[in-house]
């Protein structure tokens, strides 16, 4: 784990390396200019259902589009483009030319000047149906304008879109940013996630990957499903392709089991049931983790530090077939008379969802030990990434060569489940304690009731806890176990309580910030890609008739061998072998090794709430990729290099392109000379 340097949350105070850090600062040194109030994050109406009527939240209005500036967030590398900073503070408005120049004479990098239309940043939504408010008002306090209607789908900055179609990955350049990778649906879909998950298990053991369900498929694995429901196990069937707790049901006996097409196509996923889920109050519940993904190659992933804990509504029976005692599901859940909805952010830890700082606290102040926990969360969530690499790897190199990969980000939902193992006689003796040391006049009334271990023998529950009971120094160890579940490639943004609000404002403000969006000349970038074109058929033509000799060639026997372009070319310090050895120190620093290190500072330096799982500076993971490549070795190499020599890689590497730069000739424009004129005296 790394430390954050920043967040956007109002609690922290930020870094000074940062844009954010920098804006009063820099600003208030202007003259004729205000910083504007911060606004605070409004809450919902206090009733039932936050949502007016209109379906949106009864919040502050969208906020104004600035049209003179945006506001960027430097690097701290001087070869490496200040990118779009997004927080929840907004940009200061009416800035004259003026002012934008002696901004820019201080050096703080801090307003991106806009002249015309072809420097605006653009967004885009390719589907009206992921147009979510939380979104478009992020985009809009950072500066974006919503790309125009000119008939070219590709003229934006970031699009936020559903998968494009293969091909459409090639038309993107190293600027444009899309909310998807190729091919990462795999983990969206439950039949083809499970497939990915078996074929790791089979090759690392159980160990590694025993965290998901064991799941079947009909009518392939229709014999063991009927051999393992008459020992009286319960399933879930599910719908491969489905989402919202759309389709499932729950399996006791063969009989309710569907009857199949005559195709004998799989349509649904049999995964078998948790018996044994940790309980709150009776109820079952799951986390809504959020996961961004920078990267596959190398794969870089970060955990949001905040996230949702979903309960039933109902208590939970496991004999049970109410939907509302056995899906976590918040549109499955907010449709019972049962729902109770959150309005007020403040208050994390009440109603039918929570936040995770606010289960955090609540098992702090009951003396449960959670470390473990947590570091399991991550855990699972890092293997589930490594199984599709591969998969998502493949389809980068077909449809995005080079650094096209980059242009690409990926926010994915985790559902967690979290279940138990062990003896807890202890614990619930712990949490009788509790409860005697705690008031009876002073718990509310939805929490009165004594602790104890739920009715069925296999689930513990913080049942009737009172909220009131003093934090305790001693902590409890209990065993829990974390279980993926499943993974949305489009978690819902939609805002349907003053919680939902908050957390997904900081989620969306910290992912568009960390991605890095670089404004670029549309005009020029365009003339480099037809130039590029040309190039490349150029080259074709030339290797086609090349090819063409060497037949001619081989058929009559005067074929001569040729040197293997690639042995030609520069090779790099070192190899894939040397970052693998343990004694091996980085030498040198080539240009592809010089901007791998810098995206993984650049985000560092962006992180705000999230925290990087992976890459970490131990080897823990590295067994676990089908084939371990050369950037995820360097990435790990460089977490283990000392900072001292990190520095002196990078200023080594810097200082040579400098000199390149100025040895590099100028070419002098080529210009009409200018006519004499003649000297001719007065007439």
């Amino acid at each position: 784990m790394t430390k954050r340097p920043f967040t956007t949350s109002q609690k922290h105070q930020p870094c000074t390396n940062t844009a954010r850090s920098r804006s009063k600062s820099s600003l208030s040194s202007l003259k004729g200019t205000s910083l504007p109030k911060k606004r605070p994050i409004a809450t919902a109406p206090s009733m039932r259902n936050p949502l007016s009527t209109n379906g949106t939240l009864d919040a502050t209005e969208t906020p104004k589009h600035n049209n003179n500036c945006v506001i960027m967030a430097p690097s701290r590398r001087f070869l490496r483009p200040a990118t779009v900073a997004f927080s929840l503070e907004e940009t200061v408005d009416n800035l004259n030319k003026e002012d934008l120049m002696k901004v820019k004479r201080d050096d703080s990098k801090y307003v991106k000047k806009v002249n015309g239309e072809h420097l605006a940043v653009y967004y885009r939504f390719g589907d009206p149906a992921l147009e979510y408010k939380v979104i478009r008002d992020t985009f809009i306090r950072a500066g974006l304008v919503k790309a125009p209607e000119t008939g070219n789908d590709f003229e934006f900055n970031v699009q936020w879109s559903r998968h494009l179609k293969n091909h459409e990955y090639y038309k993107l350049n190293k600027y444009q940013k899309v909310n998807h990778f190729p091919c990462s649906q795999i983990l969206s879909r439950k039949d083809s996630m499970h497939r990915a998950l078996k074929r790791q298990k089979q090759r690392c053991g159980k160990i590694e990957y025993g965290f998901f369900p064991e799941s079947y498929f009909l009518p392939q694995d229709q014999e063991t499903i009927y051999a393992k429901l008459k020992k009286g196990k319960i399933f879930l069937m599910k719908p491969p392709g489905s989402s919202c707790g759309r389709g499932i049901e729950i399996i006791h006996s063969v009989e309710d089991l569907p009857e199949l097409d005559e195709d004998g196509k799989c349509k649904y996923l049999i995964q078998e049931y948790l018996p044994n889920p940790f309980l709150i109050d009776r109820k079952k519940w799951d986390l809504r983790i959020y996961v961004l993904v920078t990267s596959y190659n190398p794969v870089r992933v970060y955990v949001f530090d905040n996230g949702l804990v979903r309960f039933c509504t109902e208590d939970f029976d496991i004999n049970s077939n109410s939907r509302f005692a056995h899906l976590t599901n918040f549109s499955v859940n907010k449709q019972s008379g049962m729902f109770v909805y959150n309005t007020n952010h403040e208050e994390d830890d009440v109603g039918s969802k929570w936040s995770i700082r606010g289960l955090k606290r609540y098992f702090k102040r009951y003396g449960i030990d959670d470390s473990d926990l947590w570091r399991q969360v991550d855990d699972v969530i890092v293997k589930t990434i490594i199984a599709v690499e591969p998969n998502v790897c493949d389809h980068m190199k077909r449809f995005m060569p080079g650094r096209r990969s980059q242009s690409c980000f990926e926010l994915y939902g985790f559902d967690v489940m979290v279940c138990h193992t062990g003896n807890h006689s202890a614990v619930a003796a712990r949490l009788a304690d509790a409860q005697k040391v705690s008031p009876p006049s002073t718990a509310p009334a939805s929490f009165k009731g004594s602790a104890c271990v739920s009715d069925s023998e296999s689930s513990i529950s913080f049942q009737d806890m009172p909220a009131s009971a003093p934090a305790t120094s001693r902590q409890e160890k209990i065993n829990l176990k974390a279980y993926v579940i499943e993974v949305n490639v489009a978690p819902s943004l939609a805002i349907g309580s003053a919680l939902d609000k908050h957390i997904k404002q900081h989620l969306l403000t910290d992912t568009l910030h960390i991605i890095g969006i670089i404004p670029y000349n549309r005009k020029r970038v365009g003339d480099q890609i037809e130039m590029m074109k040309k190039k490349r058929e150029k080259k074709r033509s030339k290797l086609e008739k090349e090819q063409r000799e060497v037949q001619q060639q081989i058929l009559n026997g005067t074929a001569v061998p040729t040197k293997d372009e690639e042995e030609e070319k520069e090779k790099p310090p070192h190899t894939l072998k040397d970052l693998q050895n343990a004694k091996f120190k980085l030498k040198q620093l080539t240009t592809k090794d010089y901007n791998l290190i810098c995206e993984l500072q650049d985000e560092e330096d962006k992180m705000g709430d999230f925290n990087r799982v992976f890459p970490t500076a131990d080897q823990s993971y590295a067994h676990l990729f089908q084939k371990y490549s050369y950037n995820n070795a360097l990435l790990f190499k460089w977490l283990n290099t000392p900072e001292e020599r990190q520095e002196m890689l990078l200023k080594k590497y810097e200082n040579a392109r400098k000199r390149a730069k100025k040895s590099k000739p100028k070419t002098k424009s080529k210009s009409k000379p200018k006519a004499k004129k003649s000297k001719k005296g007065p007439a």
